[in-house]
């Protein structure tokens, strides 16, 4: 699997991500990168949560 991170130092449209990946339709790339881009998102945020309020921390 790419990782998105690495595209967007490389990269700078979703058109030569499409090109890139081999995806015949734009929306293919949209979907999977958008979801991907969403995720990382989601996981940043659960581990600044985490920094903040460690486990075990009362």
């Amino acid at each position: 699997m790419l990782i998105p991170a690495r595209f967007e130092m490389r990269l700078t449209t979703i058109k030569e991500v499409q090109d890139r990946v081999g995806h015949t339709n734009i929306k293919t790339t949209m979907d999977i990168y958008t979801h991907l881009t969403e995720q990382a998102k989601e996981e940043a945020v659960l581990k600044f949560e985490n920094y903040l309020n460690p486990k075990g921390d009362s």
